[in-house]
């Protein structure tokens, strides 16, 4: 995402709580920003949790399949027009939509083929490659929170909670912060380290109020004792 992105935006319509103008504000901007599509495509496909309404996440996938020539979409007819507007937008140019891609576009659309294909070796290795050869890249940067994910479901959240630092230390707005965070969270808990892990939840709640993990951070507070 650039300086002027309006991630604001994308936040809201992910926990419900956008207007109609946001909406349209959003349409408009993900018609012109590849990065923030490539947020809000990683963001929904983070976790099915974080959908901002029933049923986004897998319409989402099906407009991103049909953009890059895999299926019919068969879109409901009910719903408001200015949701459609920025779904398809957000799938326009999603990575692997543009014949034209440049080579970091190439390999962080193979690495998410390869992690929704279940081959996460596979996604593991694309990633890694994708944050070696285009660092400064902002594909590499969203990948820091897919190859943790990743990392974190392998069994190994030392290297998960590396990729999840790496990405929440990342200058300017990141839009999939909280996803950073919920992750840091597991990886902690997966490493034994409860202070530690008590404090992420703590931040998440207090940065994220209204997200999608909220839930699950309460609770992990109240089983550690808060």
């Amino acid at each position: 995402m650039t300086a002027g992105c309006r991630s604001e935006l994308l936040t809201r319509v992910r926990r419900g709580v956008a207007t109609e103008p946001d909406r349209l504000a959003l349409d408009a901007h993900l018609g012109t920003c590849a990065s923030c599509r490539m947020s809000w495509v990683l963001a929904l496909d983070f976790d099915a949790a974080g959908a901002a309404e029933p049923g986004d996440a897998e319409l989402l996938a099906r407009i991103v399949n049909a953009a890059i020539g895999r299926a019919v979409i068969d879109l409901p007819c009910e719903g408001a027009p200015a949701r459609s507007a920025w779904l398809y937008a957000a799938a326009a140019s999603s990575p692997g939509a543009s014949p034209t891609a440049s080579t970091a576009e190439r390999l962080f659309r193979e690495a998410n083929d390869a992690r929704r294909a279940g081959r996460s070796r596979r996604a593991i290795e694309l990633y890694r490659a994708l944050q070696r050869g285009f660092a400064s890249s902002p594909e590499a940067t969203l990948s820091l929170v897919s190859l943790g994910g990743l990392l974190l479901h392998d069994g190994s959240p030392a290297a998960a909670l590396a990729q999840f630092d790496r990405y929440l230390g990342v200058a300017g707005p990141r839009p999939l912060a909280v996803e950073a965070l919920y992750g840091r969270g597991r990886a902690l808990r997966a490493l034994g380290r409860a202070g530690d892990e008590a404090q992420a939840w703590r931040r998440l709640l207090r940065e994220h109020p209204g997200s999608p993990y909220v839930e699950h951070a309460r609770r992990r507070l109240a089983e550690l004792g808060g």
